[in-house]
């Protein structure tokens, strides 16, 4: 079973600020397959929850995704769903519907 449900692909996020950008995520491609545990791990600092944010299009400002993609592949529909593309309204239902996410405490 090597059916991969979350893809990024060439993700690149920025927080612009005034004196600086700062490169939180650079260029990761990776994916997530159905049935499998997979572990993002780093240090403080390295990128790993404004990555997560990434899938549920969740970055606060002043981040935002300068390049890449954030595939999530339905099995129902057989369809890709590009998460960095989806309109305000599409964005609520795929939060509400296809994924979510816990936060630590």
């Amino acid at each position: 079973m090597n059916e991969w449900v979350v893809e990024f692909n060439h993700i690149s996020i920025d927080y612009e600020m005034k004196r600086m950008n700062l490169h939180a995520v650079t260029d990761v491609s990776l994916k997530l397959f159905r049935g499998k545990i997979t572990a993002l791990v780093g240090e403080s600092g390295s990128g790993k929850t404004t990555l997560a944010n990434a899938l549920l299009d969740c970055i606060s400002e002043p981040g935002r995704v300068v390049s890449g993609d954030v595939v999530v592949h339905s099995e129902k529909s057989k369809q890709s769903i590009f998460v960095t593309s989806l309109s305000p309204h599409e964005l609520n239902h795929f939060r509400w519907d296809k994924v979510s996410m816990v936060f630590q405490g």
